[in-house]
């Protein structure tokens, strides 16, 4: 009997140093630029300097990312071109918390929603459907009196 022994290689590649993971694992939106280099999030004004590429981003897409520690990082393309801070008293901040609070209280119970039995329709005797459903069985009855 012969083991086969091979060492067993780690398929997981190491992190690039140019990657960011805090830019990948955000809320991301997209803002266009005013005419002044600024954007508006969350109720505040957010000046873009000017880069060494392009001294204005008038009127283009900016990639607005929001991080859990209340950061915010403006991309253009993969480009940082800004970052700033929100406050704790920012009211769109303030009205998510509350919104997170309700929802985290929220107690789910499973309810089993019973139907109404529907009557099963029976027609009268004298209904037509009767009449043709008689002459069937019938016509099986003498079937099987042949047969036997």
């Amino acid at each position: 009997m012969v083991l086969h022994q091979h060492k067993a290689e780690s398929v997981y590649m190491p992190l690039p140093e140019d990657k960011n993971l805090d830019l990948i694992f955000c809320i991301k939106t997209h803002r266009t630029v005013n005419n002044d280099n600024t954007i508006s999030f969350n109720k505040k004004i957010i000046q873009i300097p000017p880069s060494d590429k392009k001294l204005n981003l008038v009127r283009r897409k900016v990639d607005v990312c929001l991080l859990e520690n209340n950061r915010i990082f403006i991309l253009y393309g993969e480009k940082v071109l800004a970052q700033s801070i929100l406050s704790e008293e920012n009211k769109t901040l303030q009205r998510e918390k509350k919104i997170k609070e309700i929802l985290d209280k929220r107690v789910y119970i499973l309810l089993q929603l019973r139907r109404k039995q529907k009557p099963v329709y029976t027609p009268p005797l004298n209904h037509p459907w009767r009449k043709i459903q008689a002459k069937e069985f019938e016509m099986k009855k003498i079937n099987l009196y042949k047969m036997k």
